[in-house]
């Protein structure tokens, strides 16, 4: 689903029985979000371009639209992200040699992140 969103190439979406919104790490078009950064008179490479709360928020936007297109239930939504300039690869055992997420190394690698996410979206509320 979240193939449709321009800026995005890789998602990897998580949760538990223990919060009632799913996370993501979500991979933006490198390419895409340098072009997007000139017309939003940010600089940078993609890596320093991925952390600007800028580019996070055009991200949530894009997201939360895709949410509506899809008319996705409440619980299905992404209640947050994190933004991961670094693609998903068989170099960093993110993915397997036909090109699928290693969903059990992906959750140890943004395991202390995604409890972070959780941490802040349970302080929110």
């Amino acid at each position: 689903m979240y193939d449709k969103c321009d800026h995005i190439v890789q998602v990897f979406v998580t949760g538990d029985s223990f919060h009632a919104h799913p996370v993501a790490v979500v991979v933006p078009d490198a390419e895409m979000i340098v072009a997007w950064a000139k017309e939003n008179i940010i600089s940078g490479d993609a890596k320093s371009i991925a952390a600007t709360p800028e580019l996070k928020a055009m991200l949530a936007s894009e997201i939360q639209d895709l949410h509506k297109e899809c008319k996705l239930k409440g619980f299905k939504k992404l209640r947050d992200f994190i933004v991961e300039p670094e693609a998903f690869s068989i170099d960093n055992e993110l993915l397997t040699p036909t090109f699928k997420l290693k969903r059990v190394n992906a959750t140890k690698k943004y395991k202390d992140q995604i409890t972070e996410l959780y941490d802040t979206i349970e302080n929110q509320q």
